[in-house]
């Protein structure tokens, strides 16, 4: 997988409607782009201690990412599989689960869910397989650097854009979810293939 598969994929994780960005617009909904923009920031944290955690822990499986591609392959098949799932199921889930909380406490929430969402650490965990497998340590870096910052850039434009559409934003969200669901779905099958040939 090169980078540009990398960043392509990246690219539809943070603009599809997850827990986390689904929060930040819910917010952003409720509340104001400030609000909103905290939440992001507290998004963009949990995912830079993912991306470290996932880095240190896949140092140890290289060695087994060279001798078996394709279960790694296969693994992140199988995670888009299920975010490209989730994101369609979503569509149909009509429950609110979010509350109105003290503004200050935006960031440590967007943090929050981030962090206890599963798929975000498995996610970064086979997504950077690659990248410590053939990357020189500045490479590494370089990259690490790149996917913060996009991550912060890609999820506050979601939400920005949001909020200059919000009427019709809100309206259309199911839209938008259930398009970047099957997108994710055609990347699992993208992965598939690459692990069975």
């Amino acid at each position: 997988m090169n980078f540009t598969t990398l960043a392509i994929i990246h690219f539809l994780a943070c603009i599809t409607p997850g827990p986390a960005l689904m929060y930040a617009l819910d917010v952003l909904a409720k509340t104001n782009l400030k609000n909103a923009t905290k939440v992001v920031l507290g998004i963009t944290i949990g995912n830079a201690l993912e991306i470290i955690l996932s880095v240190m822990g896949i140092s140890i499986l290289a060695k087994s990412a060279r001798k078996y591609p394709a279960f790694f392959y296969l693994a992140c098949a199988c995670l888009l599989f299920y975010l490209g799932t989730k994101s369609l199921v979503g569509v149909f889930n009509k429950t609110k689960t979010t509350k109105q909380i003290n503004s200050n406490k935006y960031i440590l929430t967007g943090f929050t869910i981030t962090m206890f969402n599963p798929k975000a650490l498995i996610f970064w965990s086979f997504m950077l397989a690659p990248i410590v497998v053939n990357y020189t340590a500045t490479g590494k870096l370089l990259t690490g650097i790149y996917f913060i910052s996009m991550t912060f850039v890609l999820i506050f434009l979601d939400v920005y854009l949001a909020s200059i559409f919000k009427e019709k934003m809100i309206k259309s969200l199911k839209y938008i979810q259930a398009f970047f669901g099957i997108a994710m779905v055609g990347f699992g099958v993208l992965m598939l293939f690459k692990a069975l040939v």
